[in-house]
């Protein structure tokens, strides 16, 4: 998708696409939800590494 507003103002903005810097970025998390729950980061590791694939089977 091409994404005019950056063309236009000249400026590149990095998106964040890692779950664990998008969980990290998040404005206002909980006080419980300071950091993921055990294992998450794991699973968040596992299936980023396959996104792009058509199926994706996480143990």
């Amino acid at each position: 998708m091409l994404d005019l507003l950056s063309k236009l103002s000249g400026l590149a903005h990095n998106k964040i696409v890692e779950p664990q810097e998008i969980f990290i970025s998040l404005p206002s998390k909980a006080g419980k939800y300071k950091s993921p729950y055990y294992g998450q980061e794991t699973v968040w590791n596992k299936w980023f590494k396959q996104r792009n694939d058509k199926i994706i089977l996480l143990k």
